[in-house]
């Protein structure tokens, strides 16, 4: 399994590998602590100058931010550049 990690990370520019490694942060670490840690009552996104509270915050904190990217990024290919 950690063979396949270096294969990985050199299909990607550097700044490209940067940002999958935030939304597997975010999306895997700090937004299931956020979950538990933090009741829906209190949760409140501000999105656009348009504020969220409850689990209409959280949905959209989990799908649009943090696991789409992290899809998009997971199965990207360089443009230019070498073969994958």
């Amino acid at each position: 399994m950690l063979a396949v990690i270096p294969d990985e990370w050199a299909r990607r520019p550097w700044w490209m590998n940067l940002m999958f490694a935030l939304c597997i942060y975010m999306a895997f670490v700090r937004v299931p602590i956020d979950l538990v840690f933090t009741s829906i009552e209190h949760d409140q996104e501000v999105w656009f100058g348009i504020v969220l509270r409850g689990n209409a915050g959280l949905g959209a904190m989990l799908g649009a931010v943090f696991l789409l990217p992290t899809i998009a990024l997971w199965r990207s290919r360089p443009i230019f550049g070498r073969p994958a």
